[in-house]
């Protein structure tokens, strides 16, 4: 991959994180149920360590050994359990449906973008980063895709097989 395809796709890289962040923060101050608030703040931070992860590789060329995990996906599926076991529903407009699917494509984005990056990068540090960073992307979908799921089919979300996916992530 050439320096110049390197840098865009770094910029690239950049731009989708800015962009998630922000429109993590949004839903986080635009959402009154508590649980879903520290979620999307939880989401936002991850897109802003991705950030400053990315701005790092891109800046001085070279990968470094940075702890890219987020503990989101693992606090979705314990504030996802919680509301099943108590029976409680998340009190949320249907109408946030479709800003959701719009994080959903975003993150498949992301997602498509590390992997490829991944693919191409010229040391094992760098593709064992941008397959970190897929997978946290990942993670972030299928929050995502359950979160509507819930939404729309409280009734019938636990027998959801992304239920018992977001458990395995």
């Amino acid at each position: 991959m050439g320096v110049d395809l390197v840098k865009s796709a770094f910029d690239l890289a950049l731009e989708l994180e800015v962009d998630g962040k922000e429109y993590y923060l949004q839903q986080a101050e635009a959402i009154d149920d508590l649980q879903l608030k520290q979620l999307f703040t939880m989401l936002a931070e991850d897109e802003e360590k991705h950030y400053q992860i990315i701005k790092s590789m891109r800046d001085r060329g070279e990968y470094q050994d940075l702890d890219v995990d987020s503990e989101a996906v693992a606090a979705a599926r314990k504030i996802f359990a919680s509301r099943v076991k108590s029976g409680e529903i998340f009190r949320v407009e249907t109408n946030y449906l479709e800003a959701y699917q719009h994080a959903v494509n975003l993150e498949k984005e992301s997602f498509q973008l590390y992997s490829t990056l991944a693919e191409e990068a010229t040391s094992d540090g760098e593709r064992q980063l941008f397959l970190k960073l897929a997978k946290e992307e990942d993670g972030h979908r299928i929050i995502l895709e359950n979160l509507m799921e819930v939404i729309g089919r409280p009734e019938t979300w636990v027998e959801s097989a992304e239920f018992y996916h977001l458990e395995e992530y």
